[in-house]
């Protein structure tokens, strides 16, 4: 049984390194992952917010090959003592691969294409983060 206390931050998993590869989680953690993240979208798995995008007219490029490559190119939260996934944490961090669009790969937020930076923005809103925050990543126009 996990008695980790509960987290002030889920900022300070991923600053003090408790997180793992989607990938290095056990089968029945990453099953609950893909199935917990809806909104990723891959190769395998479209959600509805693509579908929203494409009915009006929006081409939305695929964020990674496969649900097996978001795995491998997303960090999870797990529990210091177990290493097994968190699940006080509700989000990851994903690092997208954009299989259809390499020249997208690596490049800073505010130089990918509008749709990604407004979803970005509307989940650091979600998410609670700070004006300055999303100021300093360049979303000015999108708060």
């Amino acid at each position: 049984m996990d008695v980790t206390p509960p987290l002030e931050n889920d900022e300070q998993l991923f600053s003090h390194g408790n997180t793992y590869l989607g990938s290095q989680l056990n089968p029945v953690d990453q099953a609950m992952c893909l199935q917990a993240r809806q909104g990723r979208y891959t190769g395998d798995h479209k959600p509805s917010w693509v579908r929203d995008e494409e009915a009006l007219g929006v081409t939305c490029p695929v964020q990674f090959a496969s649900d097996e490559e978001w795995l491998a190119n997303t960090r999870f939260a797990v529990s210091p003592y177990s290493g097994k996934l968190d699940r006080r944490v509700v989000r990851c961090w994903e690092s997208p691969t954009w299989p259809g669009d390499p020249e997208m790969y690596g490049k800073p937020l505010k130089d990918l294409p509008r749709f990604v930076q407004a979803r970005v923005a509307a989940n650091l809103r979600e998410k609670g983060w700070s004006m300055r925050c999303q100021r300093w990543l360049g979303l000015n126009g999108l708060i």
